[in-house]
């Protein structure tokens, strides 16, 4: 009998299959040890059986005591195993893990930027249906810092449970390929990807003050102070920052980088702007609608192919004068490494199902933003791609 690392016996389970008129299979697994109510939990059998069979398995009914209750929809034959039909006996046994169900307290959401920006918008907004279905608080924590590498570096010390996550920009892709070597901790070996979230548009603004008013006159201004004229950022390496030098390199133009205070906040580098300390930056559209309409900042162009849903008067970069420009900010979660496969499997299919609800959808209409529909596996894959996006981007000419 296999022990966990408390010492207990794990749980096994065998189960029958028979077949129903609706065009599943129905399957009891019976879990073979006399364990008391509440003691187990399976938090989602699929892992554990889609594997041997494949198909689509939909929870019927979960019975703590003695058994769990699940359908799947088979696809072609299924598999004989262990030497006996599968579709009248399992024929194995199937481990389950002993767990308690997750979360049983309080996740911690952590955002390296300062409240009010994007990221802070949009956690709070996926928090809140978490903790609906989950009937468990979901907090959201504001951590900026050091060019928004403070929260990272707090999730990547954190406990491997589930219970500690990191909602971040595609600042976490491009961070890779900025500052790998100055962190305290490693991008790719202390965090394991979890899910895509959204992506929307960032808004080219120029401040007032500066008389810029279109992208023409932005490169006329950087074409006569090579190197001088300012462009704001909420940090080295972050998606506002790779934006700017992507389309400066793009109008082939020059200008001097200028990152925020301590607070990384994407509202000090708007107030910059305003001020007049800085004369541009790439901004998520959410940020700087206000300040658009009362005519502080001037909407230069928007950094995808498709137009605002905020501001459809703006047209894309695409289509005022820098050529095929297209680069959006996208948002995502991630979790410490070494988390189980099984918790992480369900943040993924919790956060995919909060992303399909029709009140989310419908907020996430009105603030601009679609939702990205990957697999782990995709998310993973398309972090990597990001990374590589950005590294010519920010080496030295």
């Amino acid at each position: 009998m296999r022990r966990t690392a408390t010492g207990s016996a794990r749980p096994t389970a065998t189960g029958t299959l028979a077949a129903t008129s609706d065009g599943f299979t129905s399957m009891i697994i019976n879990v073979s040890q006399g364990i008391p109510y509440g003691a187990i939990a399976i938090m989602d059998p699929r892992p554990l059986i889609e594997p041997l069979w494949g198909g689509s398995i939909l929870i019927v009914e979960r019975r703590l005591r003695v058994m769990l209750q699940v359908r799947y929809r088979a696809e072609g034959q299924i598999p004989s195993a262990g030497g006996h039909d599968a579709r009248t006996s399992l024929g194995r046994q199937v481990l389950v893990t002993q767990h308690h169900a997750f979360p049983e307290r309080t996740v911690r959401v952590i955002d390296p930027f300062g409240a009010g920006g994007g990221v802070d918008v949009i956690a709070r907004a996926v928090a809140e249906r978490l903790s609906a279905a989950w009937r468990q608080r979901v907090t959201v924590e504001n951590h900026p810092g050091a060019g928004s590498t403070v929260a990272p570096a707090l999730v990547a010390d954190a406990p491997a449970d589930g219970y500690t996550l990191l909602i971040d920009t595609s600042a976490h892709a491009y961070r890779l390929a900025a500052v790998e070597t100055e962190l305290s901790y490693q991008p790719l070996r202390n965090f394991v990807s979890v899910a895509a979230l959204t992506s929307q548009p960032y808004v080219l603004v120029a401040g007032a003050r500066s008389g810029i008013t279109t992208v023409t006159e932005l490169v006329s201004a950087a074409q006569a102070r090579p190197g001088e004229v300012r462009f704001a950022s909420s940090g080295t390496g972050t998606g506002t920052h790779i934006a700017v030098e992507k389309l400066n390199r793009d109008l082939h133009i020059k200008a001097l980088h200028i990152p925020p205070g301590a607070t990384d906040a994407i509202t000090d580098v708007i107030e910059g702007i305003l001020a007049g300390r800085t004369a541009y930056a790439m901004v998520p559209i959410p940020t700087a609608t206000a300040q658009i309409q009362d005519g502080g900042l001037v909407a230069l162009g928007v950094s995808t192919t498709r137009r605002s849903r905020l501001l459809p008067e703006v047209p894309p970069l695409a289509e005022a004068g820098v050529e095929g420009f297209d680069f959006p900010i996208w948002y995502g979660i991630w979790a410490p490494a070494r988390t189980p496969p099984e918790i992480v499997s369900k943040l993924a299919r919790d956060i995919s199902n909060a992303l399909a609800t029709a009140e989310l959808l419908e907020w996430l209409n009105r603030h601009d933003a679609d939702p990205m529909r990957m697999t782990r596996a995709e998310f993973a894959d398309f972090v990597d791609s990001e990374r590589e996006r950005a590294r010519p981007l920010l080496s030295s000419d």
